[in-house]
């Protein structure tokens, strides 16, 4: 049971961090990409952006690698970018 209430903890945590910090420091990194008209960099700043944060979170809680390349997608859908 201590061990569920961590990986919450953890969960918590981790969208709350998101929420507070990531909204702001990845929209301002993601406009200022945006504004040098490269859709290349751009696309690799989002992709590299979403790896990252699926890593992490695999890390962070623990999960298995082989859910790694789901985690971006639904960081993504839950930004209403699908």
């Amino acid at each position: 049971m201590l061990a569920v209430g961590i990986v919450v903890g953890k969960f918590v945590g981790f969208v709350l961090s998101m929420l507070l910090v990531g909204a702001r420091l990845l929209s301002w990194l993601l406009e200022r990409i945006a504004a040098t008209n490269s859709r290349q960099l751009f696309t690799l700043a989002v992709v590299a952006a979403a790896m990252s944060i699926g890593f992490g979170v695999a890390e962070l809680l623990g999960l298995s690698s082989l859910l790694v390349p789901f985690l971006p997608v639904l960081w993504s859908a839950s930004l209403g970018a699908c």
